[in-house]
């Protein structure tokens, strides 16, 4: 008898699938303890400092960013390129970050920077609001080529038509404006901190997705960026 018949050989066991909250992937154990985790601390802080009514209008314009984007993702293409997962990571764990700290009312941080009226509440929520609309209008002229992740389409094209006429971030624009009008609308200095989140999240990868965009498209990505601002015009 062959020898290596009395030998069993191991099956092959499929692994797990990670455990994904608010579509960042997690390891299964550490992540549903850590989700556990912050889930309990956000209900408790919640829970002892309830929102305001329009601090939950703000969150409902915010849940409607989200499932825009959610349907996106859903619909988008294979890319032919794309940022590394340990990169995307980064960056969606900083604009989380920065987003729960724009309504969760960390203890030591809730002062007011901004006076608690309704026409301050107004404004925040009007600039949010148009934001977001800006947003939506950005995002419908990328049309398949648009990603969450910084990443290049096959038969890739440089869009240079309605807002990316004049900017080159049209829809990270749009998001700085979100933070910043749920922040007005919050007034508390918890809020300040999820705005500089948000802004170091895509301070990090504008850089990095303009050398993918030149990489791609060589001098004629070089000339659009020349002719055009990156976030607001005349100033940055």
């Amino acid at each position: 008898m062959n020898a290596l018949t009395d030998v069993e050989t191991p099956t092959q066991q499929t692994p797990r699938p990670p455990v994904k909250a608010w579509r960042i992937a997690l390891k299964r154990a550490p992540g549903i303890l850590i989700l556990l985790t912050l889930l309990s601390g956000i209900g408790v802080l919640v829970f002892y400092n309830p929102p305001r009514p329009q601090m939950l209008v703000s969150a409902v314009v915010w849940i409607a960013y989200d499932v825009f984007v959610g349907i996106g993702h859903s619909k988008r293409p294979k890319a032919k390129s794309t940022e590394s997962q340990k990169s995307r990571l980064v960056h969606q764990l900083l604009f989380l970050a920065g987003l729960i700290l724009l309504f969760v009312p960390v203890p030591g941080l809730t002062g007011h920077f901004a006076t608690d009226t309704l026409t301050t509440a107004a404004v925040g929520l009007g600039i949010q609001i148009a934001s977001t609309l800006f947003y939506f209008w950005s995002r419908s002229y990328l049309g398949r080529m648009w990603s969450g992740a910084i990443s290049i389409m096959n038969d890739h094209q440089l869009v240079e038509t309605g807002p990316y006429r004049l900017l080159r971030h049209p829809m990270y624009t749009a998001i700085f404006g979100m933070f910043i009008g749920t922040a007005i609308v919050s007034g508390q200095y918890h809020a300040l901190i999820g705005v500089a989140l948000g802004v170091l999240a895509y301070a990090r990868k504008i850089p990095m997705e303009e050398r993918v965009l030149r990489e791609e498209f060589g001098e004629a990505y070089e000339a659009y960026r020349r002719k055009r601002w990156a976030l607001v015009p005349w100033l940055y």
